[in-house]
């Protein structure tokens, strides 16, 4: 398809679009968010685009194209996308939704770099934006242990572990569906993760009084 029909056809969704939204901003954005759900990459990317240009403070389109960027594994540009939403101050944004949420997606993209400072530095900004979000925890851990910075990954596994328990103690809410679904699972790969590390420090320091060599941990 053409850019041209790609045009066409965004502008016969918008009417749709805007009788059930007034604002033409967020009627691109809903239709982008279609058309990358269909994997129609082009007209998501138009879209998005679009939506930007029309209201230029919502922080979602930008959001929303570094998604695309990051996986097509362009990370150097949805890293600026990332951080074009976060200048934004998230605007239009729920950062309890991990769709939705810059600070993590970042993380990721820096973490492919090999830009694992900036990554640890925009995780902890993310944990403190919003406490709630246990996959950003579990990014972070993952990152310390990558790193052989195995303490500092066992006390943020600790922290997600909190974080999970506070947050499903609360009512369900469209908000916090994907931070209660899979909680329990993601409650075991925690535990059983952190147990691996601490099972292997202690092995180490075992090997290391008897003068025997260490053992590899594991990446996660």
């Amino acid at each position: 398809m053409s850019r041209d029909q790609v045009e066409h056809e965004i502008q016969a969704e918008l009417d749709e679009q805007l009788s059930r939204s007034p604002s033409v901003a967020q009627a691109y954005v809903s239709i982008g968010y279609r058309a990358m759900i269909d994997l129609n990459e082009e007209k998501a990317i138009q879209a998005f685009q679009k939506a930007a240009h029309a209201e230029p403070d919502l922080a979602s389109p930008h959001q929303f194209l570094g998604l695309i960027c990051a996986d097509k594994g362009e990370d150097e540009t949805a890293v600026k996308h990332f951080q074009h939403c976060i200048k934004l101050s998230c605007n239009g944004l729920d950062l309890a939704i991990t769709e939705e949420n810059p600070y993590y997606h970042m993380g990721w993209c820096l973490e492919n770099l090999n830009q694992f400072e900036a990554a640890e530095t925009i995780l902890i900004e993310g944990i403190k934006k919003v406490p709630s979000h246990y996959k950003t925890y579990l990014k972070l851990a993952r990152l310390y242990h990558q790193q052989g910075k195995y303490e500092a990954a066992v006390t943020i596994y600790e922290a997600a572990l909190d974080a999970i328990s506070a947050h499903t103690q609360e009512p369900p809410g469209d908000n916090v569906l994907d931070v209660i679904e899979g909680a329990d699972i993601i409650r075991k790969l925690v535990k059983e993760e952190k147990e691996s590390i601490l099972r292997t420090i202690e092995l180490n320091l075992r090997r290391a009084r008897s003068g025997h060599s260490y053992q590899e941990i594991p990446d996660p």
